[in-house]
């Protein structure tokens, strides 16, 4: 119990780390919802691209999500607590 309590606490101990992660979660929150808007455009037929169906575009988005997110995990932690440990290195 005390070592997740310590580890939540250490996010308290840099705020500036803790703000770097913040700004990546509004990052990618807007970057999601603009792809959400553009796949939907191309599943409706309001945009279209040569050689894109419109019934690629779901699973393509879903695709284009996954990635963003994990984009933005690989991004975010070398700044969540104790990853410089020795058992995350």
């Amino acid at each position: 119990m005390f070592f997740f309590l310590s580890k939540f606490l250490a996010f308290f101990t840099k705020p500036s780390n803790l703000l770097f992660l913040l700004v990546i979660v509004i990052i990618t929150w807007f970057v999601i919802r603009v792809v959400r808007f553009l796949f939907a455009e191309i599943s409706r037929g309001s945009v279209s691209f040569p050689g894109f169906e419109q019934e690629w575009a779901e699973p393509t988005y879903k695709i284009c999500v996954f990635l963003i997110i994990a984009l933005a995990a690989v991004m975010a932690f070398p700044y969540l607590p104790g990853s410089q440990s020795e058992a995350f290195q």
